[in-house]
């Protein structure tokens, strides 16, 4: 759910084989000159694309956040969209989301493949006719005061990482926030250095079943 999945062309496999040459020479002092060169170029090339792995920083770009909606209640519609920058398929079992205060959850997907270019879309409620009408990936806990996520309409951060890992992204934002309508980051800011600046955020236009805007699961619109 809420996942966007680009599948690239697939190159066709080739296997050449050159045909063995039988030059069979003979002369009359019955030389027979077998040259039998078999030269079988069995150049199998299996493009099998298995190699998941799991995120490293850089890899996961923050790049939307329903902060404020006014369709419904903070509880049930704030979210987080995440993008997967890598150019490769990522394997996520466990993500934290956090602030550099109180809050802190860990996600776990038991084994989710994100696939290159996808988006991961992580919700306070993940009922689609109670939060707004978002597609969700995962739920978190709505909760402000510890063992939990929430995000603060005034100001606060979001912060990102691995769970027992290393720091994946943080966004830090000010007062200001939309209401109704989530903050986007401009497509040519998706990265873990440019959605640090402030210019690369804007309020997006895109439109929710439950009244709000949004772009959760797709690409945002330019800033």
């Amino acid at each position: 759910m809420g996942l966007i999945i680009y599948t690239p062309a697939r190159l066709d496999e080739t296997g050449s084989t050159d045909t063995a040459e039988a030059d069979t020479d003979t002369d009359t002092d019955t030389d027979t000159d077998t040259d039998t060169d078999t030269d079988t170029d069995s150049d199998t090339d299996t493009d099998t694309d298995v190699g998941l792995r799991a995120p490293m920083p850089g890899d996961l770009v923050i790049s939307e956040l329903m902060i404020n909606p006014s369709s419904v209640s903070d509880e049930d519609g704030e979210w987080v969209e995440l993008a997967n920058v890598s150019g490769d398929d990522l394997e996520l079992t466990a993500l934290t989301l956090g602030d550099e205060g109180a809050d802190f959850y860990v996600l776990e997907f038991a084994g989710l493949v994100l696939p290159r270019g996808g988006r991961l879309v992580l919700c306070a409620n993940m009922v689609r006719g109670e939060n707004g009408g978002v597609d969700c990936s995962s739920e978190y806990l709505y909760q402000s005061f510890g063992d939990g996520f929430a995000l603060s309409n005034t100001e606060d951060e979001v912060v990102l990482g691995l769970d027992g890992g290393p720091q994946l992204d943080v966004v830090r934002y000010g007062s200001g926030v939309p209401t109704g309508a989530s903050l986007g980051v401009d497509p040519s800011c998706l990265s873990v250095s440019d959605n640090d600046r402030a210019g690369c955020w804007c309020e997006q236009s895109g439109s929710l079943s439950g009244g709000d805007a949004g772009n959760p699961g797709a690409p945002n619109r330019g800033c």
